[in-house]
C-alpha cells in the first residue's frame, strides 16, 4: 500500500514536470490568438479564463470549433495547469492585467 502511494506520487511528479516543460510555448501561442478579434480567439479567451478563474465556466463542446492545432495547445495548457505550480496568468508578462481585461470583456 505504501509502495502504491509512492509510485502514484512519482507518476504525478513526472506528469507535472513534463507538462510544465511542454506547456509554455502553447500558452504563448494561445495568448497571441486570444488577443485577436475572431470566433476562435473568443473560444481561446474563454478557455484561458476558465483556467484562470474557476468562476469563468468553459463549455467543453466549444473545443470542437477550434482548429486542431489550437485544440492541441489547449490540452497542453490544461495539462500544465494540473498541479498548479503557478497560476496560468503568472507565466505571462503582465498576465494578471491581461486576463483581468478579458474577464471584463475587453480584448
Amino acid at each position: 500500500m505504501k509502495d502504491d502511494f509512492f509510485k502514484k506520487l512519482a507518476e504525478v511528479k513526472a506528469f507535472r514536470a513534463e507538462s510544465q516543460q511542454n506547456g509554455g510555448v502553447p500558452l504563448l501561442r494561445l495568448v497571441e490568438v486570444a488577443q485577436q478579434d475572431t470566433d476562435q480567439a473568443l473560444i481561446v479567451r474563454q478557455f484561458l479564463l476558465g483556467c484562470y478563474n474557476g468562476s469563468n465556466r468553459f463549455d467543453l463542446t466549444d473545443f470542437r470549433r477550434l482548429d486542431l492545432n489550437l485544440f492541441q495547445d489547449c490540452l497542453k495548457v490544461l495539462a500544465m495547469d494540473y498541479g498548479c505550480f503557478k497560476e496560468i496568468h503568472e507565466y505571462i508578462e503582465n498576465g494578471s492585467k491581461l486576463f483581468q481585461s478579458w474577464a471584463n470583456g475587453e480584448h
